[in-house]
């Protein structure tokens, strides 16, 4: 997906976590359109032959009122009048023929913007000449009378509610004599210096008027602070952990694209204070990091198959508790909009079509411990293509937008992680908890050998406990049954897994000392397996004596409990010999 770009960032600064320093306050910024008549005079001086007088006026007075404005005035000023030249300089350094890496090449798309505008508009011109004969003492003299009557209004308006602050008349009178004596000849008029008189009152009048009009200078016409430029204060006694995790809301964005973003997210937020820990780098199987070249692997599915499971059953904020963050960082690629804007200005003769693309992205940071937001914020970016009559500039836009909005989200999350440092060393230990699993409804009765050397059938019932069964905990295996191990006080999700078991799954409240089994069973055709193997318990008695043929089925069993890495449960049980030794334990152990 390829259009014409360049960059453009937005007047809106990425909002700072941390508080900003105080800014001074700054001088409103003022746009001057280029001075003009209203249609009725240029039609009247048309008619009566001082349009040529009129058009002078103008230019001379447009070129002369910046110059005109106080070194030192109330506003910051941007010309408008020369637009078109400016755009021009723009169009030849985006050509390709201009050295892109001079910091003195001209930057498109990074006009200054201007919260004022200050028009002036001639309404009525004059030119009125007067000629007469003085007689002399060496002949009669020609003598002229050139006057230039000009009325102006002067208009000031803040651009972004309309609003008019200034509306200002300004009247302008000069005159120029000239006398020719007799016998001289002239070529030319001394009177058309009154032309630039004329221009220069109209043009100091005016920037008088315009500079009368400025506000007072604001705080909220300050310069932005920067965002978040990293964390503050004392750094911590070693760097903080932060695991990084993106989002893909809109289509537009290729799913290639949301790797490269994690990538540029990862650069910006790095810093000696921060470490970056990414699930692609921690558990990723390596041939992600690449489908072709070293990296590729050997193509079986397995690695995938892992990565999926965990992206399947692992919340983000759970497996950076696993990767042992003290904070997590989620970006979101929210929304990808697309504007096309086309100006025809005659007043600066400008023409251009521009095609300018927003992406929006949010994020948010998770404090690692307690799961409470540290900081979260809203990035527009934008870029755009310009194209004017001899020029057209064509690139992929994505990545210059997800380019400016990395830049911009990792400081931010920097100063975001600073507030984790602080809760780190009140961070609640983590506790540890003890997992196990049974058979559910499944047990073999007690078989002793008593004093006479045959095998008794007891009363008590045996439950079956699974041994090696895979503890899962928010979607990363921890260890097998039986064992105890150590999790992050409050909720996770325990799975249980194991072959020819269905697994299970628990919500857990972990806390010190906790002790979690889990009740499983069979898969169908296992348990189609056991109870043929094991119905003929259903005909044994408490207190018959066991036959040859059913201690060659018990043996049978046991052998298959053994292979199967099944224990009998014997934890209820407070004399295991009492009565004589159970073949049971014979067979199977403890």
């Amino acid at each position: 997906m390829l259009a014409a770009v360049a960059c453009a960032l937005p007047a809106l600064a990425l909002q700072a976590p941390a508080p900003a320093a105080p800014q001074s306050a700054a001088k409103p910024r003022l746009a001057v359109r280029e001075v003009a008549a209203t249609r009725g005079v240029v039609a009247q001086a048309k008619a009566r032959g001082f349009d040529n007088a009129l058009d002078q006026v103008l230019e001379a007075a447009d070129a002369q009122l910046l110059d005109a404005f106080d070194g030192e005035g109330a506003f910051e000023l941007v010309a408008r009048g020369d637009l078109g030249t400016v755009i021009k300089e723009q169009d030849l350094s985006l050509s390709g023929n201009v050295n892109a890496m001079d910091p003195q090449a001209a930057r498109a798309y990074q006009l200054a913007g201007a919260r004022f505008v200050a028009t002036v508009t001639v309404t009525n011109f004059q030119e009125i000449v007067e000629r007469t004969v003085l007689p002399g003492q060496f002949g009669n003299a020609n003598a002229e009378r050139r006057t230039i009557d000009v009325q102006a209004v002067v208009k000031v308006y803040d651009t972004t509610t309309a609003a008019l602050l200034k509306s200002t008349n300004v009247t302008v009178s000069e005159f120029a004599t000239n006398e020719i004596l007799a016998g001289v000849e002239q070529t030319g008029s001394k009177t058309n210096v009154v032309l630039g008189t004329a221009a220069r009152t109209l043009a100091e009048q005016a920037a008088a008027r315009i500079s009368a009009a400025a506000p007072a200078a604001s705080p909220a016409l300050a310069t932005p602070a920067p965002a978040g430029t990293g964390m503050s204060g004392s750094l911590p006694t070693r760097p903080m952990r932060l695991a990084i995790f993106v989002k893909q809301r809109p289509s537009q964005v290729p799913p290639e694209k949301v790797t490269v973003f994690e990538d540029l997210v990862a650069a910006s937020a790095t810093a000696p204070n921060i470490e970056i820990i990414r699930r692609e780098d921690l558990v990723n199987a390596v041939n992600r990091l690449a489908p072709t070249g070293p990296n590729a692997g050997t193509g079986l599915p397995g690695s995938e198959a892992v990565d999926r499971i965990l992206s399947d059953q692992s919340s983000a904020v759970q497996l950076a508790t696993l990767m042992k963050a003290d904070a997590l960082l989620t970006v979101s690629i929210s929304a990808l909009q697309n504007a096309v804007r086309n100006l025809e200005d005659p007043a600066t003769r400008t023409m251009t079509k521009v095609e300018q693309w927003t992406l929006m992205t949010t994020y948010g940071v998770i404090d690692g411990v307690t799961g409470a937001s540290l900081g979260s914020g809203t990035v527009q970016s934008d870029f755009a293509n310009r194209d004017s009559a001899g020029l057209q500039v064509k690139v992929d836009f994505i990545d210059p937008l997800l380019r400016d909005a990395a830049a911009r989200i990792g400081p931010a999350a920097g100063a975001a992680v600073a507030r984790a440092a602080e809760r780190t060393a009140a961070a609640p230990a983590q506790v540890k908890v003890a997992f196990d699993a049974l058979l559910s409804d499944l047990s073999v009765p007690d078989v002793r050998k008593d004093e006479k050397g045959e095998y008794v059938v007891g009363a008590n019932l045996y439950p079956l406990r699974p041994m090696s069964v895979q503890v899962i905990v928010d979607g990363v295996t921890v260890g097998q049954t039986p064992g105890a191990y150590e999790l992050r006080p409050g909720m996770h999700r325990v799975r249980f897994e194991r072959p020819a078991l269905e697994p299970v799954e628990r919500v857990i409240d972990a806390r010190e000392g906790l002790v979690v089994t889990a009740p499983m069973q069979f898969t169908p055709e296992g348990r189609a397996n056991w109870q043929r193997d094991a119905a003929f318990f259903n005909d044994l008695k408490n207190g018959a004596v066991a036959r040859d043929v059913d201690l060659i089925r018990i043996r049978g069993i046991a052998d298959f409990l053994r292979q199967s890495d099944i224990r009998l449960d014997t934890t209820g049980v407070q004399n295991l010999n009492l009565g004589g030794e159970s073949i049971w334990w014979q067979l199977l152990g403890p």
